[in-house]
């Protein structure tokens, strides 16, 4: 499990493109479906026609299609998900994401892997 090293300050993730998530909810996004989490941080694929919406698994459903959660309640865990429709597979550009801000933020030495 990767988390953010204790004693970084939060705010640093915005460098790597993450918002709190009461952002995505004033901007009518519906990704972040639990109240609790409007204060964590999130980075998400990003819709290429529309680089400011988030690219959902389907348009009936509100579950992104890539996500990367800071739980604050998990002690900063960073929790990854990737949701492909039933007509859609998950492909480079959305990963990108992931492995792109993974790698710049444990060169940067913000994260830590901890044992379960």
């Amino acid at each position: 499990m990767l988390k953010i090293k204790d004693g970084i300050d939060l705010k640093k993730l915005e460098e790597y493109g993450f918002n709190i998530g009461e952002k995505f909810i004033d901007n009518g996004e519906r990704c972040i479906c639990n109240e609790s989490e409007y204060n964590d941080y999130w980075k998400f694929s990003m819709d290429e026609d529309e680089p400011e919406k988030v690219l959902y698994a389907d348009d009936e459903f509100d579950q992104a299609i890539v996500s990367i959660h800071v739980q604050s309640s998990m002690g900063n865990r960073l929790y990854i998900e990737c949701t492909p429709s039933c007509s859609y597979h998950i492909e480079g550009f959305e990963l990108n994401i992931v492995t792109d801000t993974l790698y710049q933020m444990i060169l940067d030495g913000i994260v830590e892997q901890v044992k379960q």
